[in-house]
């Protein structure tokens, strides 16, 4: 080394600078681009069911023939699928509406035509390391109100069971 120079022009605060760059690189190359792999134990597969009091029958017959379907949320498709659905007889005496704009206020209606209780089932991959088990924008857990969403139907009823496949 002459005068703190190495490989000619190049000397050693260059060379580190052009090393950390490298280093960045890398670094940001295996976390973005190939870090999607989470290894063996990345995923963890679950099934969980979603219970609806109480639907119109036509709407049961109209999703009955959408399954299996893939679900989605934010317009992306998601790691999941409703796998079945199934009704059951429901009596139904009222329709119970809240106004979104004045939470005081209910609305109470007299149900026409015939109710069932739809129990759908879905399959979901979640990432085994995210405690809160998100599925797109919401998180899977007993008890929690759930939207069965896919390209071809969306409907709400709350999680009653869940366990892995």
């Amino acid at each position: 080394m002459k005068d703190g120079k190495l490989f000619g022009k190049l000397n050693i605060v260059d060379a580190i600078v052009i090393l950390i760059i490298i280093a960045a690189a890398v670094f940001l190359g295996i976390r973005y681009i190939g870090g999607k792999d989470e290894g063996p134990a990345g995923h963890r597969e679950i099934t969980y069911t979603v219970t609806v009091p109480a639907a119109p029958v036509k709407v049961y017959e109209e999703i009955k023939a959408m399954i299996p379907g893939t679900m989605m949320a934010n317009g992306s498709l998601l790691p999941a699928t409703v796998d079945s659905i199934e009704a059951f007889p429901c009596e139904l005496e009222y329709i119970e509406f809240k106004n979104s704009m004045n939470a005081e206020e209910t609305y109470i209606l007299s149900p026409s035509g015939e109710y069932v209780k739809l129990i759908i089932t879905c399959s979901a991959k979640l990432s085994q390391s995210d405690i809160k088990n998100m599925l797109g924008t919401q998180e899977i857990r007993v008890g929690k109100a759930h939207i069965v969403k896919t390209v071809d139907f969306e409907i709400t009823g709350q999680i009653t069971s869940m366990r892995d496949k």
